[in-house]
């Protein structure tokens, strides 16, 4: 658990601004109070983009 917010800290801090997941091939698992999401396949996908600086 502590690994998690330290992995996408490190992606914020070398410049990406956005992620998120695209999950193939999906089923929900349900155990109360639980939900589990499976996949057959998952790609991250990050932005990477500081606006650049223009001097008008």
């Amino acid at each position: 658990r502590i690994l998690i917010p330290r992995f996408f800290r490190t992606l914020f801090d070398g410049g990406v601004n956005e992620v998120y997941f695209q999950l193939k091939q999906t089923k929900e698992i349900f155990h109360n109070p639980t939900l589990s999401l499976d996949c057959e396949q998952a790609s991250m996908v990050t932005c990477f983009g500081k606006p650049p600086h223009i001097k008008v």
